[in-house]
């Protein structure tokens, strides 16, 4: 494939065509009047089918949060139309997120036996005309409220009337949360906050408005905490460690100068808080972070590496041992 970069010509945007082996032309704009819109034209001619397609993709449509796109295809064997409209999780603060997609598809796949045609196959994805669309709405409407009804009225029941629950201290957890901060706000100006885990971290992130670090190994999940949270900084301070089952006194005294075990009760549920003061850093990174290089960081040799910020970070190295 020849490529073709124009866009010194057009500093509002970049254009890019290329031609290639099978007959093939795309003209992109990928920042149209410099507002991150994009628009293209392409040809396409292969063996299946000949193909013209024109696109439209923003993704703040008016400098919103909405992302708008569009593509139609006229093929030799059939069309392509297609709208979608979607507003994402934009942040952590989004509480609600929604979307939708049209499309009208019509496409003939070939099969060959030694260069012969030898069967085909056909799509047919259309609109749904006004009768199908009410019925749907009205089917996927009811279906969903009846979903939602039943949200809403286990939402709605005292929280003790799933105390026998085997998951109650997580469902307290999630729903009590401001209330566990507030019990917690005493120790906020001499300790760190972490939990033992990174869904847990996250929920008390949100609530708290600051970040909740993860102490210990914990999943694979954790490892995105591995990015926010830089445990050399936290040499010789004090950690509070909280958590939903009873900690083992070997997951924490190596690191902390000393340690104290205290229990924090919620609405029936109990929650264990670990005080660890003057952090060790030195014996963490050898017990804890070492086995997570090695368990979570070591890429094999046969992929590429760039520079890795948890081993740059903790063991000098721009990148991370690979793995045999």
């Amino acid at each position: 494939m020849l490529g073709l970069d124009v866009g010194g010509a057009l500093p509002l945007g970049r254009k890019r065509s290329a031609l290639g082996g099978e007959g093939r032309f795309e003209l992109e704009e990928l920042n149209f009047l410099g507002l991150g819109t994009q628009l293209g034209i392409g040809y396409k001619s292969g063996i299946d089918r000949d193909s013209k397609s024109i696109f439209y993709h923003d993704r703040q449509l008016g400098s919103s949060w909405w992302n708008l796109s569009a593509n139609y295809s006229d093929n030799s064997d059939g069309r392509l139309a297609e709208l979608s409209l979607t507003r994402p999780f934009y942040s952590l603060d989004t509480r609600w997120s929604l979307g939708g997609v049209m499309l009208d598809q019509q496409r003939v796949d070939k099969m060959y036996d030694l260069g012969r045609e030898i069967d085909e196959f056909r799509h047919d994805l259309k609109l749904l005309s006004r009768e199908q669309l009410r019925r749907s709405v009205l089917y996927l409407g009811t279906f969903s409220a009846i979903h939602v009804a039943a949200i809403v009225a286990a939402a709605m029941l005292p929280l003790e009337t799933w105390k026998s629950a085997r998951f109650y201290d997580g469902i307290v957890y999630h729903a009590r949360m401001p209330e566990i901060l507030r019990e917690l706000k005493p120790y906020g100006e001499e300790f760190a906050f972490a939990t033992d885990g990174y869904s847990m971290s996250a929920v008390a992130s949100f609530h708290a408005r600051a970040h909740v670090a993860v102490f210990g190994p914990a999943s694979s999940h954790a490892r995105h905490d591995d990015i926010l949270t830089d445990f050399r900084r936290l040499d010789g301070k004090n950690i509070l460690v909280l958590r939903k089952d009873a900690p083992g006194d070997t997951d924490y005294r190596p690191y902390f100068r000393s340690v104290e075990y205290r229990e924090l009760a919620v609405s029936g549920a109990t929650f264990h808080v670990v005080l660890g003061r003057g952090f060790d850093f030195a014996e963490y990174r050898e017990r804890v972070l070492k086995p997570v290089r090695e368990r979570f960081y070591a890429i094999p040799r046969y992929l590429p590496q760039g520079r890795c910020y948890f081993c740059e970070r903790y063991f000098g190295a721009p990148i991370c041992p690979a793995k045999d």
